[in-house]
């Protein structure tokens, strides 16, 4: 986890001596019968070796090694093998929820360390044999009920819900966000841990697992109330994140976007960016077309003068983006394709050749004001809304028939790429 080491991770010196001085029967040091009693869940030879050992108070024994390699005290050990009658046992006698081992992680990281990295409703098929592939999911579930049962304990006797893990201040609900783990984070929210916590970035929870592209986190998290306008240092909300992914399908950053209203959608980072922005960097026409249609304002230029138009051409190659470039077009109010220094886009020059037609238009569109009826179309459109340009809501306007129909086809054009796949 990254977490530097401290200087109560050691175990004491007595702890050795104790391990030297009693062998217990059969030869084993204690700390070494130990272990073998949580590996293999002999919840009674743990309470004999508690009681004999310790007066059946657990402080005595925090710190013993239980493992000749791991050197992890004995509740560690007891939640990385998700043992929940062990764990109760321990922290019923007095273990110490808090303590660290020697990375510098409490009973709570090593319980989510572990956690079982299967979403409770994942329709994967693993195995031919649905018999086989039952029983691994039975087996996953008895697992992840066994992490749910660990993780309530330790918070019941006191273990830290809003505990930081490493150097990145980053939270229990950090972690589980990031991992995916449904359980964790029903059980951390229910307990009361703060949905919108932040790291030393100033990331919450949400804006984490967008950058890793965790949807069913960023659902889970949104449904609980998770604040979807916060941002991080750099102004990034969850949606620039979420933008930034470009492993996410088209249909992943629609459900993704769903649970964020106007507003949201062009709200700047420091560098002046919007998701739009960052989207047509990336070249992606598919997601262009997609956020246009949710509000996103194409017209917007970052600290530098750039439109989302400005980016794509800066990034990709236009005759791989011809989509995304329609589609800016068909958006625009006023097509500008140099930045605040008077800067072109890169492919000006390096494109030149390959494509001059499309350069040579932009050039033109740049170099004079828009038409009177190109603002009108976009003026109405932007007026109405995405998604009441249809004839029937335009009929209500009486605008004059070839307004309408130019509208229409815009519209039309628009829709076009979302259609075909779905």
């Amino acid at each position: 986890m990254g977490c530097k080491m401290s200087c109560h991770m050691t175990p004491k010196r007595e702890s050795f001596q104790l391990d030297v001085m009693n062998p217990p029967e059969g030869g084993l040091p204690v700390g070494e019968r130990l272990h073998n009693a949580i590996l293999s869940n002999d919840l009674e030879t743990c309470r004999q070796i508690l009681k004999k050992f310790s007066g059946g108070k657990f402080p005595f024994l925090q710190e013993f090694p239980c493992g000749h390699l791991s050197r992890s005290p004995p509740l560690h050990v007891a939640c990385m093998y998700r043992r929940p009658e062990i764990v109760k046992l321990f922290v019923e006698n007095g273990a110490d929820v808090s303590a660290l081992d020697i990375y510098g992680r409490t009973p709570c990281n090593i319980c989510l360390q572990y956690w079982p990295r299967i979403w409770p409703e994942e329709k994967t098929l693993f195995f031919d044999d649905l018999e086989i592939e039952a029983e691994f999911w039975n087996s996953i579930k008895e697992q992840i009920f066994k992490a749910s049962c660990i993780l309530e304990i330790l918070l019941k006797h006191g273990a830290d819900e809003a505990e930081r893990l490493c150097s990145d201040n980053q939270s229990l609900l950090h972690f589980a966000a990031k991992k995916e783990l449904h359980g964790a984070m029903k059980i951390l929210i229910e307990t009361g841990v703060d949905l919108n916590i932040r790291d030393v970035y100033l990331c919450t929870p949400l804006a984490l697992a967008a950058k890793h592209g965790r949807l069913r986190s960023i659902t889970y998290l949104t449904n609980e109330g998770a604040d979807v306008t916060l941002v991080d240092v750099n102004g990034c909300t969850f949606l620039h994140h979420i933008c930034s992914c470009e492993r996410l399908t088209l249909f992943e950053l629609r459900d993704a976007t769903n649970v964020a209203h106007h507003p949201v959608i062009n709200q700047t980072n420091r560098e002046g960016q919007t998701i739009l922005h960052i989207t047509a960097t990336q070249g992606n026409g598919d997601k262009i077309s997609f956020l246009l249609q949710r509000g996103c304002d194409a017209d917007m230029k970052d600290n530098m003068g750039r439109t989302p138009l400005f980016c794509l051409l800066d990034s990709c190659e236009p005759g791989c983006c011809l989509l995304g470039i329609e589609c800016l077009l068909m958006e625009m109010t006023q097509i500008n394709i140099r930045d605040k220094h008077g800067h072109y886009p890169i492919c000006f020059s390096r494109y030149r050749k390959d494509i001059p037609g499309i350069l040579k238009d932009l050039l033109a569109m740049s170099a004079s004001p828009s038409p009177l009826f190109y603002l009108c179309v976009q003026k109405v459109r932007h007026t109405m809304g995405r998604d009441r340009q249809d004839v029937r809501h335009l009929s209500q306007l009486q605008l004059p028939g070839v307004l309408t129909a130019e509208i229409v086809l815009v519209s039309n054009f628009m829709n076009m790429s979302l259609l075909h796949k779905k």
